[in-house]
């Protein structure tokens, strides 16, 4: 009975872990880092590190862009604009609405490295409960 019990508490944490990642963007900025809710469930641009980013990147990820247009913070990517002392936002919309070609499917190095982590803490986890 016990080890159902920490089963379903185990269950809830890592569901509701997931359900808040499917919901927000953590967005890292040179000096910054916010967290803004999505327009919708998805685990797409879960964390966004965007300080390496130019206007290429920009148009690849134009969810997140649009939503930090939305909510008031476009200045935090001035840094991926080519002219950062014009208007930012109108700059970074522009750059939505002409999108360059469909990102590579490839998935990246720190993904696997990502997955690897979270396979290491499952296991750690389960030892715990065991």
């Amino acid at each position: 009975m016990k080890r159902l019990f920490r089963l379903t508490v185990l269950a809830l944490l890592v569901g509701g872990w997931a359900l808040a990642g499917s919901a927000l963007h953590i967005v890292r900025t040179p000096g910054h880092v916010i967290v803004l809710p999505k327009n919708r469930l998805t685990f797409h641009d879960t964390y966004v590190d965007t300080r390496a980013w130019t206007i290429q990147n920009v148009r690849q990820h134009p969810d997140v862009t649009a939503r930090i247009v939305q909510v008031g913070k476009g200045n935090l990517l001035s840094h991926a604009v080519e002219n950062s002392t014009g208007d930012v936002p109108a700059q970074l919309a522009d750059a939505i609405a002409h999108p360059l070609a469909a990102p590579p499917t490839t998935r990246p190095a720190i993904v696997d490295k990502a997955m690897a982590e979270v396979h290491a803490a499952t296991q750690s986890v389960r030892a715990v409960f065991d």
